[in-house]
Formats: C-alpha cells, sequence, structure tokens
C-alpha cells in the first residue's frame, strides 16, 4: 500500500463505501481486536551525496514507535534496481509532510558494506539536535551499534520528550 491514489472506507460497518484522495489524508490509525496501528502517508526524503532529496509523489509508512519523533518503515520486496528485501526505516518529526530515510535492515543475513562508520554519520546527521547524548556517546563509543532496534530503543529511554 505505497502509492495506491484513493483510499475507499466505511464509517461504520454497514456503511456505504467512500472514496478519498489519499493525498489529502496525514495518517490513517487502523482499528485491530489487538490494538491501533497508525499509518502515515508523506513524502520520502533521501541522501544522494549527502544532500536530501524529496521524493515526488506520497506513499505510506507504517509507524512503528510514536514519540516526539516518528519512527516509520516501508518493507521492500526486492525488485531489479534493489535485489535484496529488508525494512526501511524513515524518522519523522510529527506534522510535517516528510519522512527521512536513516536505515534499510535486509532480510536474512545480508549486511551492508561500512555498516559501523554508516550508523556513526546517520546518528550525527539525525540526532545532532533531537539527542545530542547519544551522538556524543557514539562518538566516545559508549554507544557503538549497527542495529536499529537498539538506536530506536535509546531514542526513547533517552531523549525522547514525549514519553
Amino acid at each position: 500500500m505505497t502509492e495506491e491514489k484513493f483510499v475507499t472506507f466505511k464509517e461504520s460497518q454497514t456503511g456505504e463505501p467512500s472514496k478519498i484522495d489519499s493525498d489529502e489524508l496525514y495518517s490513517i490509525d487502523l482499528h485491530y481486536t489487538d490494538g491501533i496501528a497508525r499509518i502515515f502517508r508523506l513524502y520520502g526524503v533521501d541522501y544522494m551525496f549527502n544532500k536530501p532529496k524529496k521524493a515526488d509523489k506520497k506513499t505510506w509508512f507504517g509507524s512503528v514507535y510514536d514519540g516526539s519523533i516518528i519512527w516509520l518503515t516501508q518493507v521492500n520486496n526486492g525488485d531489479i534496481r534493489i535485489n535484496n528485501a529488508g525494512t526501511g526505516y524513515f524518522i519523522h518529526d510529527p506534522g510535517t509532510s516528510e519522512a527521512y530515510f536513516f536505515w534499510t535492515k535486509f532480510a536474512g543475513s545480508v549486511k551492508a558494506f561500512g555498516e559501523k562508520k554508516m550508523f556513526k554519520i546517520l546518528i550525527e546527521r539525525h540526532f545532532a539536535t533531537r539527542c545530542p547524548k547519544m551522538v556524543e556517546e557514539n562518538k566516545s563509543g559508549t554507544f557503538k551499534t549497527t542495529d536499529i532496534e537498539e538506536v530506536i530503543a535509546y531514542y526513547k529511554s533517552n531523549c525522547d520528550t514525549k514519553k
């Protein structure tokens, strides 16, 4: 569900289906018997040659952590450009229309070349103002990781102002 132009919904289980343009939406709460999941319609932003490049079209992102920043994901099943399946992780500041790419966790045992160095760069890029403590501990070697879940957990425990 990344490129759909319209969302069909019902206001109640017995109601008539209605359509709304996907680009008019910011988020949708999906209610399940065991909880609520939130998805967001945003512009993805990637870094090309260390400069941010905003996508031309909005896509859907799933939420994995909702705090003072929102951690989002998109699953990639692999294609001709990216032959390894994995989950892309993005950072979103609530109220904005962008999701900034952070890292792809590849499926299976696939690892990225230069992972340790890239994590240091990404932590510094994305957390200099959001979580200076993480940046300092990463630089000093106190907090070393190449695991995205550890970065999210560290942020949640040490830096999130919306706990």
